[in-house]
């Protein structure tokens, strides 16, 4: 099982979605984040995560919840943040394609189960 942090990035009725580049959900549009890394906090792994795939520093994120999705045999659980304050990092260099899509047009079937879940939030 997968174990990750990804967090809810709303900004005037779009939510924030990065296309994941590896993995079982290669090419689909889920939550930014990731692995937590041992040893690591869950905030602490959506910080650094949000910072490498699409360049922006968190200020401020609440936890959520953390919920279990399973696709065929890929299970993943991920602690849910809402991320309430943030800013783009000038220089950086995203490690994934991110937009802001709006909530009411999103093309369920390019989403990743992950970020499907978390469509009523």
């Amino acid at each position: 099982m997968r174990i990750g942090a990804y967090g809810i990035c709303i900004k005037d009725d779009k939510i924030l979605l990065s296309q994941k580049k590896s993995g079982p959900y290669k090419g689909l549009w889920g939550l930014p984040g990731g692995r937590i890394e041992p040893g690591e906090d869950p905030q602490e792994a959506l910080i650094r995560e949000f910072a490498e795939e699409v360049g922006i520093k968190i200020a401020q994120a609440q936890f959520l919840h953390t919920v279990e999705v399973e696709k065929d045999g890929f299970e993943q659980r991920g602690d849910i943040f809402r991320v309430q304050e943030w800013n783009e990092i000038n220089d950086a260099e995203p490690e994934e394609l991110f937009c802001f899509f709006p909530l009411n047009e999103l093309d369920l079937e390019s989403l990743t189960p992950l970020a499907l879940s978390q469509l009523d939030i």
